[in-house]
């Protein structure tokens, strides 16, 4: 990858929810993200990673993180596959985030440059997008129907929990729609009865839980993991493979998100070496746009159900990629990720 023809972007941009998104964490209306534009000859490669404001990164931190490494890019000469891009970037230390949206951009590039879609490029199985799920947020039982109505119908319905309306919401919420449930608590449930409660409310509807307690009560998932066929899958507790590796002792499976692991490829490895353990994998996300939604949906093949359904709560997506076809998700028809930018974003010269 030649230096004069080499050209790195970044651009601010603030996504916004359709409605006020309410998790246990607090209520926000949008989420900071940056995006990052990698142009070689004719090619051009884009990645995007967010920063929810409970995590410990800032845009402002990780973009000068990624212009003190764009010059290590302009050294590389002659073709570079997945493996040498790993090494890449991991010849120095970067945070989660950084690494995430490096990965995203190049990977997106390179497998263009080499005609393959991000799936096969990475060696990964080919997507399968039959189980993803659509997000509720913490809302008031007057707020359901509306709420409710506004959502697409993907096959399974994912409900914020955490907080004291949690057993007069869930019943009403059944009453209202017919399809299987998956509980996210965020780390709000505070104890285990309640959780057992909400467990016997949901009945055979209850498909998968979330995280229901704060990561350092642990033994609790594991309490709550051996008393219940329902997987129990690792959020907040489970960041990175260092992570798994304790992980596997209190949860049976695992929430792998690009923004927390650091890149596609790290994902890949967590997939896979969950799958060792016996546990579930679940692809989550950050509340990106439809670029790293979509990224991450390229690794649908390695995973049990798939949550990357922030391009429908979004009010200005800027990116077109992941469809709802009504009955299921469908991947864009392309090369890399598949995806293009339908907005116009402030990009701004790395060095410049």
């Amino acid at each position: 990858m030649s230096a004069g023809r080499l050209r790195m972007e970044l651009a601010h941009y603030r996504l916004k929810f359709k409605r006020p998104f309410g998790i246990a964490h607090g209520v926000r209306d949008g989420t900071d993200a940056l995006f990052l534009r990698v142009t070689l000859d004719d090619h051009v490669g884009l990645g995007e990673v967010t920063f929810p404001p409970y995590l410990p990164w800032t845009a402002s931190e990780v973009e000068r993180e990624v212009c003190r490494w764009a010059p290590r890019l302009h050294q590389v000469h002659g073709t570079v596959n997945a493996e040498m891009l790993v090494d890449l970037l991991d010849d120095q230390p970067l945070t989660p985030p950084c690494r995430n949206v490096l990965f995203m951009a190049l990977s997106d590039l390179l497998s263009r440059r080499t005609k393959s879609p991000t799936w096969k490029w990475l060696k990964a199985p080919q997507p399968d997008l039959r189980q993803p799920m659509i997000t509720l947020g913490h809302c008031t039982l007057p707020e359901l129907p509306q709420r409710l109505a506004e959502m697409p119908r993907f096959p399974i319905l994912k409900v914020k929990l955490g907080t004291e309306t949690d057993e007069a919401l869930l019943p009403t919420l059944m009453r209202l729609d017919d399809r299987p449930l998956f509980i996210d608590g965020n780390q709000g449930i505070k104890d285990i009865d309640m959780m057992y409660r909400l467990i016997d409310i949901a009945g055979d509807r209850l498909v998968g839980i979330e995280q229901p307690f704060s990561k350092d009560r642990n033994a609790l998932h594991a309490q709550l993991a051996n008393a219940t066929d329902i997987p129990v899958y690792g959020d907040e507790s489970i960041q990175g493979m260092d992570d798994l590796e304790r992980g596997r002792q209190y949860f049976t499976g695992v929430n792998i998100k690009l923004l927390k692991c650091g890149g596609l490829d790290r994902a890949v490895r967590m997939a896979e070496r969950a799958r060792a353990f016996g546990m579930n994998v679940m692809l989550g996300s950050m509340s990106e746009s439809s670029l790293g939604c979509t990224a991450m949906a390229h690794l649908g093949g390695l995973a049990d159900v798939v949550d990357v359904d922030g391009p429908w709560l979004l009010s200005n997506d800027p990116c077109k990629g992941l469809e709802w076809s009504g009955r299921h998700l469908e991947m864009p028809v392309g090369l890399g990720h598949g995806v293009d930018l339908v907005s116009s974003l402030e990009f701004n010269p790395i060095g410049a």
